[in-house]
């Protein structure tokens, strides 16, 4: 377990889910972003033994990073990529919700709209 006000401490479903929100960085501010979004990869992974790898991919206007620790396959100890398949299974519903969720937010959309009105032919 990590101490107290560590960014890593508060475990939640999203954690279970492979998804992390960092609430402040573990090294000091002058560590470039990058560096300490891979560090904080490996520290999750040494951290979280029962996951075999973890992928994070951020991409804001002004940063565009991909990493992974870990493994891809247990058996072979072949090292995990940013590039890997993941099979999420239904974990997918609740992206496509939130994307449409945003959409209305965004006036895009209509909860009620009829869905053939978005299909494209």
């Amino acid at each position: 377990m990590y101490p107290t006000g560590h960014p890593l401490r508060s475990r939640s479903r999203r954690n279970e889910l492979g998804i992390c929100t960092i609430a402040r960085p573990s090294t000091p501010a002058a560590t470039p972003l990058p560096a300490r979004l891979d560090q904080l990869l490996q520290t999750f992974s040494r951290a979280h033994p029962g996951f075999p790898g973890v992928a994070l991919a951020v991409r804001t206007p002004t940063l565009s990073r991909q990493g992974a620790a870990g493994v891809a396959d247990r058996a072979t100890r072949k090292p995990l990529t940013a590039r890997a398949g993941f099979r999420i299974a239904s974990v997918t519903k609740t992206f496509v919700a939130t994307a449409i969720l945003r959409l209305a937010e965004d006036g895009k959309l209509a909860l009620g709209d009829p869905i053939a009105r978005h299909l494209t032919r």
